[in-house]
């Protein structure tokens, strides 16, 4: 599983990457619970100013991937570096976890 969360962690890095636009994203690394996200802050006075640009998670030999808002899929870049389709599942998606895994 810390091979797992390794290539998750890796990959969530990527998409943390200060866009044209008047924001600026960070990553949020998390590696006791193995949560792995990528925010943006827009550079301006408006309420909504912070959110997810991804946000995963590992647990019992699942990605669990909970927000993607990007026109780069998270979930291609985790079957690019060797995930299995069947390890990964899209929450944001509507997709449920294995009864076995959810808490």
């Amino acid at each position: 599983m810390e091979q797992l969360a390794g290539l998750v962690r890796q990959e969530v890095i990527k998409y943390s990457v200060t866009s044209l636009m008047d924001d600026k994203s960070y990553t949020i690394l998390d590696d006791t619970q193995k949560i792995y996200g990528a925010i943006s802050i827009l550079d301006a006075t408006v309420y909504d100013r912070a959110g997810f640009i991804v946000l995963a998670r590992v647990e019992n030999d699942l990605v669990i991937v909970e927000a993607d808002y990007t026109n780069k899929p998270l979930v291609g870049a985790l079957l690019q570096v060797g995930i299995p389709r069947e390890k990964i599942v899209l929450t944001y998606a509507g997709e449920n976890i294995p009864s076995s895994t959810a808490k």
